[in-house]
Parts: C-alpha cells; structure tokens; sequence
C-alpha cells in the first residue's frame, strides 16, 4: 500500500483491513455455498472481480488513491466469492484418492501462496 501514496502508518491499518476483508468474504462464502451454491457465487466473484479490475485500471489512469484501495479491496471480496476452489478439493479426487491427495493438494495451495507472498 505504501507503494500507491499510502503514508507507512496508514499501509499497516491497510494491509490489516485487506486481511479483515478476506476473512469477511470467507465467513460470507462459508455460510451461502450451501444456500446459494458455487456456481452463483463463482459468477457473482467473476463479475465483482471485473468491475474491481477495472476500478484499478481507472485509479491507475488518474492516480486516485482512494479507487485503488477500494478497488483492491473489492478485488479480495470477489478473489473469496471465487474461493469456492476449497470445496472443490475434495470434490476432486476419488473415494480411494481423497485421503492422502486432498491434504497434499491444500498444503501445495498454501505453500505456493506463502511463496508468492514473500
């Protein structure tokens, strides 16, 4: 965030709320993927994460700071309306497969997130 114009204070507050914003958007998808399934939801993600994208590519335009940031952060709310991808690890592999596989897939997952994070 401190990369946008955000001050070095501010950014921790910012990259605090992006994590709060993905927990937010987990619990929501928690809760609907039973009552809405995951195709609705993975639509609703797709069209969210297109308008947030674009958000971005006009706050890059115009350098608005505020647009980035909401941007973003409509972007992890939508990255989570998408996120139906943990039930479909199980969903994946087969009855004799999913003991041993669906963990090791989920670690890979994690692991490739924490690399990409570093």
């Amino acid at each position: 965030f401190a990369n946008v114009g955000v001050e070095v204070d501010d950014a921790i507050i910012m990259s605090a709320a992006l994590g709060g914003i993905k927990l937010f958007g987990i619990i929501i998808v928690f809760f609907a993927i039973d009552s809405c399934g995951r195709r609705p939801l993975f639509v609703s993600g797709f069209y969210l994460m297109a308008i947030s994208l674009c958000g971005l590519a006009v706050a890059d335009h115009t350098l608005n700071v505020a647009l980035s940031l909401v941007s973003t952060l409509a972007c992890m709310v939508a990255f989570s309306f998408m996120g139906g991808f943990w039930v479909l690890v199980g969903e994946v592999f087969t009855l004799g497969t999913k003991p041993i596989a669906a963990p090791v897939a989920t670690g890979m997952l994690f692991a490739i997130g924490a690399i990409a994070d570093a």
